[in-house]
């Protein structure tokens, strides 16, 4: 009975250590085995077909009072799609009402013009104006007050397509609607046009003047450093973009940099164009424009977007020269190398699928992610990626807080994605990213050779045992 009694606490010891290690045993987590591979990301040499940037087409509209008259021209239409290019300029011309307000005719003309394109898979660089033929000082309004009566009277019809207008460019007046040869060209004039237009145009929709020198004297000589890229609640600086007509003609630009010299000017394009586009067309075959110096030109401007048709000297001149730098490019024409470099341009250089300690919870994905592109996209994109049981199909979507904006031009930027390792089942992933744009809600097209899937790229897979 004493030998019982004995062991009896010796006993219960033993099993209160033993409950004890179970428990802890049973608390602890699991080691896992993690293994990644990255699928192949090879970079590509094509002209891709992404929303904001490229090479466009103008296709001009002269309102009229005249209701039976057909304005749309679906031949034109439908001769600008089913290509890469992305963009459009639309130049609706309202010389006919130069002493009067629109007519209800006039404004149901460019809501049929603007409904008809808004169909196609283009957005709009839209010009109001009242000349064509370099004649402004007599087609357009002599009172400002009809001019922004004009501008009242569009923003009512084009403000409902918002969502397919990336910019307006000019403030209605000058030859050609560029801001030039107007009898409206005071500083107060031009304060008060703008300030007009960023009132009246939905707050998404870039404005453009023709010339840096009017961005400073309608932003107080701000610096392009203090502007806010907030696309909620844009200021004036940020929603005012620049467009040069004679890109490239001379030293001056064929006239654009009359205030300070070239460099000068070229700098503060550099510096600004960070920050809002930048685009055009290129005149006059000239040295400026010869490829090399073009392409520097180009991308220190941060060119997104340009004329295709003009002028026809200086493209052609761009399609007999090969490109000759020693990178993957080399062999191409110059024409479709500053193509495939107009607007933002991202390519897919590195992913890594990080899990230092098989006992912690939280592995990270990281994907590297370099714009070769001579500038930015302006408006965020949705980064995210989705990884898929290959057994069950399962899957799961995670968001980056990131947008696209956060890739420069010029720079190679990290994109970091945590997970959370178990809660995934033992078995095989697959990994797939995508950049999306939340207003045309398409995928974004990167220079890699991978298959765009509704999923996004296939970037990687991984196993968990």
């Amino acid at each position: 009975m004493k030998k019982f009694m004995t062991s009896l606490p010796f006993r219960l010891s033993c099993l209160i250590i033993t409950v004890i290690l179970i428990c802890a045993v049973l608390s602890s987590p699991l080691s896992l085995s993690l293994s990644y591979t990255p699928a192949n990301n090879l970079e590509n040499r094509d002209i891709l077909s992404n929303p904001y940037c490229g090479f466009y087409r103008i296709n001009g509209y002269t309102l009229t009072d005249d209701a039976n008259s057909s304005i749309i021209n679906s031949a034109s239409i439908a001769a600008d799609t089913g290509n890469h290019r992305r963009l459009v300029q639309l130049q609706i011309n309202l010389r006919n009402f130069k002493d009067s307000a629109l007519t209800g005719t006039a404004l149901k003309q460019l809501d049929d013009i603007l409904a008809a394109w808004a169909q196609t898979d283009k957005h709009f660089i839209l010009r109001f104006l009242y000349d064509w033929d370099g004649n402004a000082q007599e087609t357009e309004p002599k009172n400002l007050g009809i001019i922004i009566k004009h501008m009242e009277q569009t923003a009512s019809v084009y403000n409902k397509y918002a969502d397919h207008i990336y910019m307006l460019q000019g403030l209605y007046i000058g030859n050609y609607g560029e801001m030039h040869h107007s009898s409206h060209q005071s500083t107060g004039e031009i304060m008060r046009l703008t300030q007009t237009l960023f009132g009246l145009a939905n707050p998404s929709i870039f404005l453009a003047v023709r010339t840096p020198a009017y961005w400073r004297t309608i932003t107080d000589s701000m610096e392009p450093s203090d502007i806010s890229t907030d696309t909620n609640s844009r200021s004036l600086a940020a929603r005012v973009s620049l467009f040069n007509d004679g890109l490239l003609a001379s030293e001056s630009d064929a006239g654009t940099y009359a205030e300070l010299d070239r460099e000068t000017e070229l700098s503060f394009q550099n510096r600004l164009c960070q920050y809002v586009p930048n685009g055009g067309e290129v005149i006059i075959d000239n040295p400026y424009n010869d490829l090399s110096n073009a392409i520097r030109d180009l991308r220190t401007m941060h060119i997104s977007y340009l004329n295709e048709a003009y002028d026809p000297n200086v493209l052609n001149k761009w399609k007999n020269t090969m490109y000759s730098e020693n990178d993957l490019f080399y062999g191409l024409s110059g024409y479709d190398y500053i193509a495939a470099h107009l607007g933002y341009r991202y390519v897919l250089r590195s992913t890594e699928l990080k899990f230092n300690d098989s006992y912690e919870k939280t592995a990270t994905y990281s994907l590297s992610v370099e714009n070769t592109g001579f500038s930015n996209c302006y408006y965020p994109f949705e980064l995210s990626i989705t990884i898929i049981n290959k057994a069950t199909r399962e899957r799961v979507t995670l968001i980056n807080e990131k947008d696209g904006t956060f890739f420069r031009c010029g720079t190679t930027n990290t994109i970091s994605f945590p997970l959370n390792i178990r809660d995934f089942e033992p078995g095989d992933y697959n990994i797939y990213f995508l950049t999306s744009d939340p207003t045309s809600k398409e995928a974004i097209q990167y220079a890699n050779n991978m298959t765009l899937t509704p999923d996004g790229y296939y970037v990687g897979s991984f196993s968990i045992n």
